[in-house]
């Protein structure tokens, strides 16, 4: 996988990673297109902490487009930058999972007519919770999820439909 990502004091960064189910291998990283040389392999845990070489953990979260980077007491945002990529979650009627993550609370049952910004539901994703909204006035007209139930990345959630 390749991404390119822009920080908080507008540094572009470029990465080549290859990823497997346990661990990730850096392949490649630049700075302001500035190769930087490094080749390293991390390990990731079931949590989805991220373990370094040096034996520091490093937790990462996915909100929209920017990432959340949570190391040594530090906290770095980096904004994806890819071609085509959007922010919605909303897809062909449906809301899918923004990251892998377990349901702690379902807030709406199938035929519902809901508001925009009411909170259908709430994932537990990365230690944290997340609320998932709807995004505009309609009826719930499937749910494909249940409390206590893991999800995937990319899952759909909920089927909505428009009101009236």
């Amino acid at each position: 996988m390749q991404h390119e990502f822009i920080d908080a004091e507008g540094r572009r960064w470029a990465l080549s990673a290859n990823a497997g189910s346990t661990t990730v291998k850096l392949v490649s990283l630049s700075l302001d297109g500035e190769p930087l040389s490094l080749q390293l392999t991390i390990n990731r845990s079931d949590d989805g902490t991220y373990i370094l070489p040096d034996g520091s953990r490093a937790v990462t979260c996915k909100v929209g487009d920017h990432w959340w980077v949570h190391h040594q007491a530090r906290t770095y945002r980096l904004l994806l930058l890819e071609p085509g990529y959007s922010t919605a979650q909303k897809v062909e009627g449906g809301l899918l999972a923004a990251m892998p993550g377990k349901i702690l609370e379902v807030n709406v049952s199938e035929g519902e007519r809901i508001s925009s910004g009411q909170v259908l539901l709430v994932l537990e994703a990365m230690k944290m919770e997340h609320r998932v909204l709807a995004p505009e006035d309609g009826v719930v007209l499937a749910l494909h999820c249940v409390t206590g139930q893991r999800v995937e990345q990319g899952a759909v959630l909920i089927e909505l439909g428009t009101d009236g």
